[in-house]
């Protein structure tokens, strides 16, 4: 598939762990998983997904309380 084509062929793998025994992705899989890639013409792996249970939507970070009594205007604080 690839062998005459100048850009590489990319792809994504997604795994979720919870689908394996002891909810761990074995690393045979992954192995696997990448020599099929190779043998079928991809050149690359571009990302390599796991789903570990967070939520989409994460919360709104709060900015640290904290005195700003040495600078006027805040800006020499990080």
């Amino acid at each position: 598939m690839q062998k005459f084509i100048d850009q590489s062929i990319s792809a994504n793998t997604n795994y979720d762990p919870t689908r394996f025994t002891g909810g761990k992705v074995p690393m045979k899989q992954l192995l696997k998983d990448l020599l099929t890639t190779y043998k079928f013409g991809v050149k690359t792996l571009y990302y390599q997904n796991t789903r570990d249970g967070a939520e989409d939507v994460q919360e709104d970070i709060l900015p640290a309380k904290g005195g700003d009594d040495d600078c006027e205007s805040g800006a020499c604080k990080i």
